[in-house]
């Protein structure tokens, strides 16, 4: 069995940055080892899917982690953002955890953690050559609305306004490293299938019906499942269709 790595070893901690993404990539460059983990306190340049903006104030967990998984990259990076959403999740349901309702954590085809309906965090991977993916992390951890631009406030949540207290950032940052480094672990001894099973226990998105947006993609259907791949099938018009990227968003029940 593979030996789990320790994500988190070395952690390279900055006040504020553009992107820990960029950081981590210029120390991939530099040959840095894989589990090499920077964390940020805010970034002014944090990116999403797509080239997307990704608001990163302060109060949030921005991190990025330097993988080198020894299967080849191209075919790893879908699964590994997924192993990346799993245990955003874990951690959140860990955080939060306490009496009262159990909030509804779940994962959100490709890359998003939703808490109570609402995107709590965000994962992307990124290839990076030779041989490395980053896998970076957003997570809202102690953001309110007001930390947030306006456009996104009505789909954002975080972990302190769903449960009504605030969270300790380093105690956070260690269970977040503790989820990564063991669902990891398991990606690298059993392969993706863990890691599937449980994308699926928690899916925001199998068993909904999607629309599918992208280039040469407009159409709307049900998602069926989580290929072995990564990929997600969605069946529109009687067919079946394979999604391997694009955007895919949730229609209302």
């Amino acid at each position: 069995m593979t030996t789990p790595v320790d994500l988190g070893r070395p952690l390279v901690r900055l006040e504020e940055v553009d992107s820990t993404n960029r950081v981590a990539a210029e120390l991939a460059a530099q040959g840095a080892p894989e589990g090499t983990t920077v964390v940020a306190e805010a970034q002014t340049g944090g990116l999403g899917r797509l080239g997307r903006a990704w608001s990163s104030p302060r109060g949030g967990l921005w991190l990025t982690t330097l993988l080198r998984p020894p299967a080849a990259v191209a075919e790893s990076v879908a699964t590994l953002a997924l192993v990346g959403g799993v245990a955003v999740a874990e951690t959140a349901r860990r955080l939060i955890a306490g009496p009262g309702p159990t909030p509804e954590v779940r994962v959100k085809w490709p890359n998003d953690v939703h808490l109570n309906g609402r995107k709590v965090a965000g994962v992307l991977g990124q290839v990076h050559p030779p041989g490395v993916v980053l896998l970076g992390v957003g997570l809202n951890l102690n953001v309110f609305p007001d930390d947030l631009p306006a456009e996104v406030r009505p789909l954002a949540t975080s972990l302190a306004q769903e449960a009504g207290r605030s969270f300790d950032p380093e105690g956070a940052l260690g269970t977040l490293l503790d989820e990564l480094s063991a669902w990891y672990g398991r990606w690298l001894a059993e392969g993706f299938a863990p890691v599937r099973r449980r994308c699926l226990e928690l899916t925001a998105t199998v068993g909904r019906t999607v629309w599918v947006s992208g280039p040469g993609l407009d159409f709307t259907g049900e998602a069926l499942d989580i290929m072995d791949d990564g990929a997600l099938l969605v069946r529109s018009g009687g067919r079946d269709v394979v999604i391997r990227a694009g955007d895919v968003s949730v229609r209302a029940r």
